[in-house]
């Protein structure tokens, strides 16, 4: 349950650009979070990726320790989120776009982490509870 397997890592050009241009977005401190609503997949109901910019951290190792800690909580905390997605039987993509120039501690990093998984769980209750499932 609590591994973050290569099947949610989300990937493809296409998909990125997807959620850019027709998803949602929204801003939980210290990321810049676009998600989308999918059709469920019979690999994984939730995809992720982490983005963190180079122009805001110029080394690539600080860049790493950046996705590594928000894989992290995202691997901890997604169960917040699986909960809804499974309930509403649908799927979701989801890009944490890194905002700060300096590198926060974890706990920080979680807590965006998991106000973001709170707020993508209301607004989906919002949208699909009105239309039934």
């Amino acid at each position: 349950m609590y591994r973050f397997r290569k099947r949610e890592r989300l990937t493809g050009k296409k998909t990125i650009e997807e959620l850019f241009s027709k998803g949602n977005a929204f801003f939980s401190y210290p990321f810049r979070v676009f998600w989308r609503i999918t059709e469920t997949e019979s690999v994984s109901l939730s995809r992720m990726a982490v983005s963190v910019p180079s122009r805001k951290i110029k080394k690539a190792v600080k860049r790493n320790l950046i996705k590594r800690r928000t894989r992290e909580a995202y691997r901890l905390k997604r169960h917040v989120l699986l909960s809804v997605l499974t309930e509403f039987e649908k799927g979701a993509a989801i890009l944490f776009l890194y905002t700060p120039s300096d590198i926060l501690e974890y706990s920080k990093i979680e807590k965006g982490v998991e106000k973001a998984f709170e707020k993508i769980e209301a607004e989906l209750r919002t949208k699909l509870s009105g239309r039934g499932k």
